[in-house]
């Protein structure tokens, strides 16, 4: 899909969902051809997780004082067992039952979001992705999406949920979804721009790698 000429208020919701459905299930679809190379042994989850504190860890943490410092946890750069648990929240025991299609639908089903919510959904994905700040994987594109769902959501959409009306369409208990709401909120910085500019351009730079 060409990316030149996109305004993102020419888009509904119905074609944003499914954007955000093909990016995300493309995401997966990567993590999965890279762990089933044929060179080296195969990496389990905690070897992507390990991967991702590694690049996420810088060699110093934000000087104090600085917006990068006001704007970011400090534990993040310089504790790695603390990132770590941040990452690991995200993470199935289990296999999904649901396919990534079937449950994103759940949420559009019960919640009809705006086009800008899923354009928001979308341009998270692709800063996680982009800063290498955790892989995406089959284990935990449905924790992920249900609590970048959730900020998006209660930073765009005038009509404010529960955070029991949220629980119960992702399929978690409500004290989960806060943990994982906060996790999500630390490992992005808290960098949540739902400006029309801001939007516009992010959008740009994923979008064409929606297949």
């Amino acid at each position: 899909m060409e990316n030149e000429g996109i305004d993102i208020l020419q888009f509904n919701s119905e074609q944003c969902v499914d954007l955000v459905i093909r990016y995300v299930q493309n995401l997966v679809d990567e993590h999965k051809m890279k762990q089933s190379a044929p060179a080296g042994r195969r990496r389990s989850h905690v070897d992507s997780l390990q991967e991702g504190v590694i690049r996420r860890l810088q060699p110093q943490p934000p000087l104090l004082g600085s917006d990068q410092f006001e704007n970011s946890n400090p534990e993040l750069y310089t504790n790695p067992s603390y990132a770590i648990k941040q990452y690991q929240f995200f993470w199935l025991s289990n296999p999904p039952v649901l396919s990534i299609a079937e449950y994103i639908h759940r949420f559009h089903r019960y919640c009809k979001p705006s086009p800008a919510t899923y354009i928001s959904i979308g341009n998270i994905f692709h800063n996680i992705v982009s800063r290498n700040i955790i892989p995406i994987t089959e284990r935990n594109a449905f924790r992920l999406f249900s609590s970048v769902f959730m900020i998006s959501s209660k930073a765009i959409e005038d009509e404010l949920r529960s955070m029991k009306r949220y629980a119960s369409i992702a399929g978690l208990k409500e004290n989960e979804l806060k943990r994982l709401e906060l996790s999500i909120l630390l490992l992005i910085e808290y960098d949540l721009r739902v400006d029309h500019d801001s939007l516009q351009s992010d959008l740009s730079k994923w979008i064409h790698t929606v297949k």
